[in-house]
């Protein structure tokens, strides 16, 4: 019996050691260098090296946006969390007389809905448990600390208490978006967060002497976009925000880690910021270093590229400068004739986009000025007698009048049209004298010669009812409406005053200050059309057609817009405008809207032969274009001038 118990035992033992045999054979001769590639792994330490954004610059090369190296104050998520739950839970005692413990309670199960309490509650159980406290008392110790710590920050780096509560609650939601689009544990709820980014050495000096205090707070370094015009073409500059929790689903490159967006990155908005993302957007570098402090794997980062404008952002200022002198809100737009390139877009009011975060509930409640609004392209108005030339041209391109037809003006006492601006009437006009005097009376004679959809397709031929096609965010189409839409609208047909109120820009039709300038552009090119272009190599986007208008009617309605500022008979500009450093062809505008003072407009091209730019400046609610924008538009040609624009072209 023993011997047997014995043999079975020695059996055992003898499988249990081949079984051992040919795992470890198994391990050694089939895994061994998996094993071997796993533990040099662990060896290892990899980081990704950041990369720089390209930089925005102007025509002649001036950096518009840049990335600037600085610093920036984060904290661990859990600390931001307590803060966040910590406010919610006062604002639960205050608006609804919930007890302190009782505020806690919602605050915990609103926690418990974002699957955060257990991050939180580990935390501050740990912190119990360390200081021998109960929950309650270490919450309070940590929500004390971690308050002080903000309120120290805000105290060196002058940014406003609730500016950091506000980057805070940002934080916070950001990371719960996250999660609901992940559904699991994220990298976010375990890493610090930047609260203030943008420091500058001093302060960063400054917190970092105070950070055994805080609540685990770091400083690290960090860049920042840096705008050194500040104001100065920022709505075509554009600004940077974060990235959602929606923006990594449609990111081409989700599946890269070098390329892919991060929660803490931030990308463009607006502006060409936005447009040139994919452009402007650099790669991240990473770098494999062993424990022993050797690189073994470096792979650099690459920068973004450049975008150049066609801006140029000495006569951005100046004009900027120039409209900023008047009490009123509005926008200038200058145009390159030759080559469809903008070289000034001007919006009142600026705002400096350095300073936008801090400013950031102004900017974007203040609904009297709309500080935001890019008016050059994305504010739609009524155009006023700016789109006479157009009518006159649609006219005699169609062959319903010439241009020695007459009509008789006579003013206020023809009740079927609309009445002219000039009380007493003009008397006999043609083309050529109703666009110097802008007679509404023989404008509204033209549009009842025309069928008012063919009115409206010339319009549209000369680019209003269509984008402009500069690519930049908001840009606006105007409105050159057809039959359809008006019947989807409003159901109903066009009326007969709805071709005479269009004919002297008033009605249903819309414009936007560029599609104004636009229009001038295309005269001046003797009939040209060339859509505008921001972007300096995107002018192989431009859109080019050749309008079928007689040479004949291109110079009649030329020499109109010439009359309007240079004959002393004129009866709209000619008497504000100084005539002393520059020749411009121009047509007023002095659009009506409901309950308020007038739109001013005044649009033209310069020099009248050969013109070499193409502008329009409009004014909010300034009343007369003739006596708000005539000077200043002659100001703007005088800054062109200076700066060679109206120039012959070199040969």
């Amino acid at each position: 019996m023993f011997n047997r118990r014995l043999l079975l035992f020695l059996a055992a033992v003898t499988l249990a050691m081949l079984i051992a045999l040919i795992r470890l054979g198994h391990l050694q001769l089939v895994r061994g260098a998996d094993y071997a590639e796993l533990a040099a792994k662990r060896m290892q330490s990899g980081r990704y090296l950041d990369t720089h954004r390209g930089d925005i610059v102007d025509r002649h090369g001036t950096i518009l946006a840049t990335d600037q190296a600085c610093y920036e104050f984060r904290m661990p998520y859990g600390a931001l969390l307590l803060e966040w739950a910590g406010r919610r839970s006062r604002s639960f005692v205050e608006s609804e007389a919930i007890d302190p413990a009782g505020a806690w309670l919602r605050v915990d199960d609103e926690l418990l809905a974002a699957k955060e309490k257990s991050l939180l509650y580990s935390w501050i159980k740990e912190t119990a448990s360390e200081d021998d406290c109960t929950v309650d008392e270490a919450r309070a110790g940590l929500l004390d600390r971690v308050e002080w710590t903000l309120d120290h920050v805000a105290a060196i780096t002058g940014s406003p208490r609730e500016q950091l509560s506000e980057n805070v609650d940002g934080i916070v939601r950001r990371v719960q978006r996250i999660r609901r689009v992940v559904g699991s544990k994220i990298r976010e709820e375990i890493t610090s967060h930047a609260v203030v980014g943008a420091l500058d050495e001093p302060a960063a000096v400054d917190i970092r002497a105070e950070l055994d205090r805080m609540l685990g707070a770091s400083v690290g370094s960090s860049t920042r976009r840096w705008y050194p015009y500040s104001e100065l073409a920022c709505h075509v500059i554009g600004r940077l925000g974060r990235v959602t929790a929606e923006a990594p689903g449609s990111d081409a490159y989700a599946d890269d880690p070098l390329r892919r967006y991060w929660p803490s990155d931030r990308l463009g908005v607006t502006g060409v910021e936005k447009i040139c993302e994919s452009r402007l957007r650099g790669v991240r570098g990473r770098q494999v270093t062993h424990v022993s402090g050797d690189a073994l794997e470096t792979l650099p980062a690459v920068e973004g590229r450049s975008v150049a404008l066609t801006i140029d952002i000495d006569l951005q200022r100046e004009i900027t400068d120039l409209l900023g002198a008047r009490p009123f809100n509005g926008a200038a737009v200058v145009i390159d004739v030759a080559t469809g390139e903008v070289l000034a877009l001007v919006s009142k009011p600026t705002y400096d986009l350095n300073t936008y975060g801090s400013q950031f509930t102004r900017l974007n409640t203040d609904s009297e000025n709309l500080p935001l609004l890019n008016r050059a392209i994305g504010r739609n108005y009524p155009p006023g007698s700016t789109v006479k030339p157009i009518t006159a041209l649609a006219a005699l391109g169609e062959g319903v009048i010439s241009t020695s037809d007459v009509f008789n003006c006579r003013g206020h006492s023809d009740p079927r049209r609309p009445r002219c601006w000039n009380r007493a009437g003009h008397g006999p006009v043609a083309l050529s004298e109703a666009v110097m005097n802008s007679c509404n009376a023989y404008f509204s004679r033209v549009a009842e010669r025309m069928d008012i959809e063919r009115l409206l397709y010339w319009m549209r031929q000369f680019g209003i009812g269509e984008r402009p096609g500069t690519g930049l965010p908001g840009e606006a189409a105007g409105l050159a409406p057809t039959r359809k839409w008006l019947w989807e609208r409003y159901g109903r047909s066009f009326y007969p005053g709805d071709a005479r109120q269009m004919a002297v820009g008033q009605g249903l039709l819309l414009a936007t200050p560029l599609q104004i300038a636009n229009v001038m552009a295309t005269i001046a090119r003797d009939g040209e059309f060339l859509s505008p272009v921001v972007v300096a190599d995107w002018r192989d986007r431009q859109q080019r057609r050749r309008l079928p208008l007689p040479p004949a009617a291109l110079a009649a309605v030329r020499e109109g817009m010439y009359r309007v500022v240079n004959d002393p008979r004129s009866q709209t500009a000619y008497r504000y405008a100084e005539r002393t450093e520059v020749v411009m062809c121009g047509k007023t505008g002095t659009a009506q809207t409901p309950r308020r003072p007038d739109i001013a407009w005044f649009a033209g091209f310069a020099p009248p032969r050969d013109s070499r730019v193409a502008f329009a400046v409009v004014l909010d609610y300034a009343g007369s274009g003739g006596s708000n924008c005539v000077g200043l538009a002659e100001k703007i040609l005088i800054a062109c001038k200076k700066r060679g624009y109206l120039d012959p072209p070199k040969e």
